[in-house]
């Protein structure tokens, strides 16, 4: 009983400290910026594998279908940097935040989706008041709750497909040797770094875990 009530306070407090910004240690590739609040549940430093939970979480996102890798990155990036550029209903600034994330949505071709985000600012991030909302109907607001994935990081540039095909079967096969079960049809690419950045770059492929 003693042992059940330890390990649902720990839970508690792992929980509580993923919410909160100001108690949490950015890792070293956020850099400046902002960016998702999440805890290492497990961790294999030999493969370069961890598991993470994130906390809740604002982002603000854009989906593209019909185009390949590379183009619907760079449209949605245009389209949410516009947005936080000033074209929202506040007609305001909002500070660019890390990282740039692409989840691709089963498919081939022109039947993939890609959904394009930023994270909200610290400043949105609940418990404070959401950001301002898009001017354009092509970008949203989503509130997604906590999410446990598996995360493989790697350096250098991502600019196709190909650069990022083989850490997704890497990383794939390393869950299915342990039997860690995931959810179907979700792959998430995020990049923590812009163009100019030419060294120690940051960039993670992860899978939502089941």
């Amino acid at each position: 009983m003693k042992i059940a009530a330890l390990l649902l306070v720990s839970c508690l407090a792992l929980a509580a400290s993923a919410q909160d910004p100001s108690s949490w240690t950015k890792p070293w590739f956020c850099h400046r910026n902002d960016c998702p609040v999440y805890n290492v549940t497990s961790s294999d430093p030999h493969a370069g594998v961890e598991m993470r939970q994130y906390a809740a979480a604002r982002w603000l996102s854009t989906n593209i279908t019909g185009e390949v890798f590379d183009r619907a990155i760079s449209t949605g990036f245009h389209r949410l940097f516009d947005y936080i550029s000033g074209q929202n209903v506040d007609a305001i600034k909002v500070d660019m935040t890390s990282p740039v994330r692409t989840e691709v949505v089963d498919g081939e071709g022109a039947e993939r989706m890609y959904i394009v985000s930023f994270y909200a600012p610290y400043a949105y991030q609940s418990p404070n008041p959401p950001p301002p909302r898009p001017s354009s109907e092509l970008v949203y607001m989503r509130s997604l709750p906590p999410l446990r994935y598996a995360v493989y990081g790697f350096d250098g540039f991502v600019r196709r497909w190909e650069d990022v095909q083989a850490n997704f079967v890497y990383l794939q096969s390393y869950l299915e040797e342990r039997n860690i079960a995931t959810v179907p049809a979700r792959e998430m690419v995020a990049g923590y770094d812009g163009p100019y950045r030419l060294r120690n770059r940051w960039n993670e492929v992860s899978f939502l875990l089941a």
